[in-house]
């Protein structure tokens, strides 16, 4: 398994690397900045509107923590994207991003396993 993924966003592609663990407490502070203190809220209630908000939330604290490069790439911070243009990061949080991060948390949790 790579310790790092490549990802291609709108024709440029980026390296990411696993979080380090400082990253990692970045990671889980940033999401609940963003979700306001509401995130296990909006996890628990799960209706539409409450779980775009939490894939958006995470999508978002990845890329604004362990993408930088990506971001300071836009035109606009990723919080001011049309929703629409927002769609094809989200997509590849979830599609590409967010398999890798769980192969790894589970290699991490049986480490002597492997």
């Amino acid at each position: 398994m790579n310790r790092e993924i490549v990802v291609e966003i709108q024709g440029r592609n980026y390296i990411c690397k696993y979080p380090t663990v400082g990253q990692m407490i970045d990671l889980s502070v940033r999401e609940s900045t963003l979700a306001k203190g509401t995130l296990r809220d909006l996890i628990l209630q799960g209706t539409g509107e409450q779980q775009d908000a939490y894939l958006f939330i995470k999508s978002v604290a990845f890329f604004e923590v362990m993408m930088p490069e990506l971001v300071s790439s836009l035109k606009v911070p990723l919080l001011d994207l049309d929703p629409f243009d927002f769609m094809e990061i989200n997509k590849v949080y979830w599609d590409k991003i967010d398999p890798w991060l769980t192969e790894w948390k589970q290699k991490l949790q049986n480490p002597l396993s492997e």
